[in-house]
This record gives structure tokens, C-alpha cells and sequence, in this order.
């Protein structure tokens, strides 16, 4: 079932029926990079606690620090009952995937022996996949990564919004972190004046102060 973003009474409604065993949701919208109202994800925790829904926040976008801290869902001080991870996780050199759960879950699921294995992969135990992840894991804290994010993030938000005031073709600025969406529309002019191309060789340098 789809539930629309940011519709709690829809999202009410469905979970009302007692019959919907996990909400999952991206904290910001990876398509599009939508930010959720202010009340909205804590108002679905509460409405899945409310329902006896798990509350999975689908992370692999946005998690590990893309968007100023560990995971999105920290921003709007949610601890969810699952977590997906993946992609960014082996920083990009291997294909690998995590869930995340409170030990509360993961006994329900692995309660007995019988069902020691009811869920596995061939593949979910690969060496190389852990070793890159707990490497990235370990520069992520090192180099004090998410930190970094927020900062630069900070700094772009700004650049944007500022670009967005003198052409006309922005029609808004929106992110958390270095998760940032940029989205254009029609101009209102004949002549609404191109954005401008920065002939820096970084560009980084094209943002610098």
C-alpha cells in the first residue's frame, strides 16, 4: 500500500486497520530531495506506536552522514524500529547492504532455532563487503565526515538561494546537509538571464568566500 508523503491522515487511516505490519518511509524524499513537514515524521512514529506498526526508516540515501548527521531521521529526533542501509555504506566500492533493528525485533524474528535461518542470503555474510564497510564507517568518524557535510551543505544551501534571487529559472532551493535539490522552472521573462557557468578548476572554489 502507498501511503502519499506528508499525509498523516492518510497514513492514519491505513494504519487503523490493524492489518499493516511496517511503515516504511525515507526521512527526505530521495526522488526529488522533498523535505517532510516539521510534525510529520514524528506524528507517523507516533501513529505507528499508536497502531502496533513498526516505524523502518529507509536510510540508504540518505543515511551515513549525506545529510549533516548519521541519519536523516536524527534531525527530527526519531529512533526507528528498523533501518536500511546500503550503497554508501562500502563507500561505494562494493556492493553491500545492512538492516538495522532493536534487539526487541530481531528476537521476534530469530526467536528459536527453527528459525535461526528463516532469512538469509548466499551472499549477506560476504567478507570483503564488511571489511569496506567497517573501513568507511572508520574514515566517516576519522575525518569527521558528517561534520564536514553539514558545513558544506550549509554553505551551498546559502549559494543556491542566493542564485535562486537572480534568475528566475530557480524556482527553489531545498536539503539538509550535501543532500540538495535544485529545482527549475518555467521563467517569467523573455529574457530571464542564463545561470552562469564558474570557470574555476574546483568546484569547490566556485563557493568559496
Amino acid at each position: 500500500m502507498e501511503i502519499p508523503f506528508n499525509d498523516l491522515a492518510a497514513l492514519e487511516k491505513a494504519l487503523a486497520s490493524r492489518t499493516i505490519a511496517a511503515f516504511i518511509v525515507e526521512p527526505v524524499q530521495g526522488k526529488g530531495v522533498i523535505i517532510p513537514d516539521d510534525g510529520y515524521l514524528r506524528g507517523a512514529f507516533e501513529l505507528c506506536r499508536k497502531y502496533g506498526t513498526l516505524f523502518v526508516a529507509d536510510e540508504i540515501q540518505t543515511g551515513l552522514g549525506r545529510t549533516g548527521r548519521f541519519l536523516a531521521s536524527e534531525h527530527w529526533g526519531i529512533e526507528p524500529d528498523m533501518v536500511l542501509l546500503a550503497k554508501s555504506l562500502s563507500g561505494g566500492q562494493v556492493p553491500v547492504g545492512a538492516v538495522l533493528t532493536h534487539k526487541w525485533v530481531f528476537d521476534k524474528v530469530f526467536n528459536n532455532m527453527t528459525r535461526a535461518v528463516v532469512h538469509g542470503s548466499t551472499f549477506s555474510k560476504n567478507d570483503l563487503a564488511m571489511a569496506a564497510g567497517l573501513a568507511t564507517l572508520q574514515v566517516i568518524e576519522s575525518e569527521r565526515l558528517i561534520d564536514r557535510s553539514a558545513q558544506l551543505g550549509k554553505r551551498l544551501l546559502l549559494a543556491f538561494e542566493e542564485m535562486s534571487r537572480r534568475h528566475e529559472l530557480i524556482k527553489s532551493v531545498r536539503g539538509k546537509g550535501l543532500m540538495i535539490g535544485v529545482e527549475f522552472g518555467s521563467p517569467r521573462s523573455p529574457r530571464s538571464g542564463h545561470l552562469g557557468i564558474c570557470s574555476k578548476p574546483r568546484a569547490a572554489d566556485c563557493f568559496a568566500n
